[in-house]
């Protein structure tokens, strides 16, 4: 099985973390919509180990129970 070296792994992930969908990031950098998707969870699971390693969370968020972690100005998403 084909693996995706560095640079393209970095590609794909820049393209999700830039708002694009699978769609896009699968026009965008030639890579298959399934290993788009892959990476976007090994992403997430990666993404929660360190937010368990580093703010002591464990498990996946409650959906009626926000997280305190502390940060320097709130997060704002234009709307339209």
């Amino acid at each position: 099985m084909y693996e995706l070296d560095t640079v393209e792994r970095t590609a794909v992930v820049r393209c999700i973390v830039g708002d694009n969908s699978i769609q896009a990031c699968f026009h965008m950098t030639g890579v298959a919509k399934r290993t788009v998707t892959r990476l976007v969870v090994e992403l997430g699971a990666a993404c929660a180990d360190y937010l368990s390693l580093t703010a002591g969370i464990k498990g996946p968020p409650h959906p009626t129970k926000r997280r305190s972690l502390a940060t320097s100005r709130p997060a704002v998403r234009q709307a339209g």
